[in-house]
């Protein structure tokens, strides 16, 4: 399949000017949200895109687009007044009953949060507003992703966005401003090395999902080869493995699934020509990379020790945060501070932790992590797994596996988000074609 450029409408046009444009000065980014508020009013699909569009803005390197944090008060009212308008377009739509019942659950999920932050939390009202930024902005997703869904695919969508992202990253792969500390790991158009890493594996995942549909290219192949070796020179161990990871499942759906046995064969010759010519250079790439030069010299031994050193401090803060309270945990996404309760607010104290499943055992217990298991259970169960779509689903928990962002919505989360709804409530894939 050749490849081919989408047709892009005069809507869309004005839509990515007005994005473009606020890379230039904070009066452009409120004249870019308040086109996308003025706007939403209209379209329930300009909204949804609208909400994408801010997450990737958040991430733009600062040295090609000016941060974004400037205007955070009017970013986070942006969201929110975006996310009211899609619940009232949805208003006009018939319920889907699986989204509704979905729905019932996080609500669930929500509530408990905020009582147990009520309690446990060093900072409550900061717990409170991060649970429902994210308990919020998730289910107008998932609603809006649900109302749209026999017009648009939003998979697609995200595909189209993160392209432009992610070439963009390659043209400026050249100039200092793609590389992030004295170790010169690759941050391309994006605002960390770690974050690109996150994005390649997002934007690998989406691409997959196109080509098990049979929507494939040349330059698929080749961009999907780039990402990789970016990934790799980004130094994010997380966003390697979960790149990996996410091309491992593809060529299962492709070898086993789509019984394309060519691949397979092709695949074996390959791996075998790579370790017999070059094992020992790719055995130091993988041992420097793994290692991230914490331990020094190239003969060291690859040991747990070594691998988690990075990650020590937040293991360390979780056991602390997990034996304060097991069951109930020790508050949502703020500073753990034992015999503190500050109910002041401050959007400086929100933060994040390194992995997913320490965040939520250890900020809500035991009892928490059973209800996001059980929330999240749900949508593995009722989603449509079709045409390898389940990539759309373990993409997001394998990229908060070593940087935490499930919960960010002032960060990127809002992408992940789209991506579990796309996978839940999106287009029926049997009306693809």
């Amino acid at each position: 399949m050749a490849l081919t450029i989408p047709k892009i409408s005069q809507k869309e046009i004005f839509l990515l000017g007005f994005f473009l444009l606020s890379f230039f000065n904070p009066v452009l980014i409120l004249a870019f949200f308040l086109y996308l508020l003025i706007n939403a009013c209209y379209s329930l699909e300009i909204a949804i895109k609208g909400l994408i569009l801010i997450a990737i803005r958040t991430i733009i390197n600062p040295s090609i687009a000016i941060n974004i944090d400037s205007v955070q008060l009017y970013k986070w009212m942006t969201i929110f007044l975006l996310c009211f308008i899609i619940l009232i377009h949805s208003r006009k739509h018939q319920k889907n009953y699986v989204v509704s019942q979905f729905v019932l659950l996080e609500t669930f999920f929500c509530v408990y949060i905020f009582v147990i932050s009520a309690f446990n939390s060093s900072y409550p009202i900061v717990s409170m507003f991060k649970c429902f930024s994210y308990g919020f902005v998730f289910i107008s997703i998932i609603i809006g992703v649900s109302c749209t869904k026999d017009y648009i695919e939003w998979s697609k969508v995200l595909y189209h966005y993160i392209t432009v992202l992610m070439i963009g990253s390659i043209i400026i792969a050249p100039l200092p401003i793609s590389y992030y500390s004295d170790a010169h790991w690759f941050m391309g158009a994006t605002n960390h090395s770690q974050m690109f890493g996150i994005m390649a594996a997002i934007y690998s995942a989406l691409v997959l999902c196109q080509m098990m549909k049979e929507n494939r290219s040349f330059f698929q192949y080749i961009i999907l080869v780039t990402i990789v070796v970016l990934s790799y020179n980004s130094g994010s161990r997380t966003g390697l493995i979960a790149t990996l990871i996410c091309l491992l499942y593809g060529y299962y759906v492709e070898v086993f699934k789509n019984k394309k046995f060519s691949i397979f064969v092709i695949s074996v010759v390959g791996i075998i020509v790579l370790a017999i010519w070059f094992a020992e250079p790719a055995m130091e790439l993988f041992r420097e990379f793994i290692l991230k030069n914490n331990y020094g010299l190239s003969e060291a031994p690859i040991t747990l020790d070594a691998v988690t050193a990075s990650r020590k401090g937040q293991y360390d803060l979780f056991l602390q945060k997990f034996n304060s309270n097991r069951w109930l945990g020790a508050g949502f996404m703020v500073p753990f501070l034992p015999g503190v309760q500050d109910w002041s607010f401050s959007f400086g104290l929100i933060v994040e932790n390194g992995n997913l499943f320490y965040s939520v055992l250890g900020d809500l217990g035991i009892i928490g992590l059973i209800l996001f298991i059980i929330v999240y259970g749900f949508i593995l169960v009722k989603g449509q797994k079709r045409n390898g779509r389940f990539i759309l689903y373990i993409t997001p928990f394998l990229v908060c596996m070593g940087e935490m962002i499930f919960f960010s919505t002032n960060n990127n989360a809002i992408i992940l988000y789209v991506m579990l709804a796309e996978f839940l409530g999106g287009k029926d894939e049997l009306n693809f074609e």
